[in-house]
């Protein structure tokens, strides 16, 4: 019976400990025009390479961005924005348990119609 209450009370101080355990990653970034002026509400779309199903996000006041509880796999990039050409970025490897910081990217001054694949 002590050795049953002894496993018993183990398991729940360990608890925790596994629910701690994360299996996904996340990426950041800033983006900015071609002086270095953060960019705010510039559409960001991280696209999963498998399943094609994207997450959106418009970059804060700061110009950053931040995808958080990514599945690991191969993503797509895609930022535009109203004056700039569109910038596109493959094959951005996410890990578990990994913060993917794709720092600046400085996007060009041109029309819609024009893109940038990296």
């Amino acid at each position: 019976m002590k050795l049953a209450t002894l496993l018993s009370a183990m398991l729940l101080a360990f608890m925790p400990m596994a629910n701690a355990q994360t299996v996904t990653g996340s990426v950041i970034g800033t983006v900015a025009d071609p002086a270095g002026a953060v960019i705010a509400n510039a559409q960001v779309q991280l696209i999963n390479n498998i399943s094609r199903q994207p997450r959106e996000y418009r970059t804060s006041s700061s110009g950053s961005f931040e995808f958080g509880s990514i599945i690991p796999g191969i993503y797509s990039l895609k930022i535009t924005q109203p004056g700039f050409k569109t910038y596109e970025q493959q094959n951005v490897t996410i890990s578990s348990q990994e913060r993917v910081d794709l720092h600046t990217i400085r996007l060009t001054v041109g029309d819609v119609s024009t893109s940038i694949e990296v």
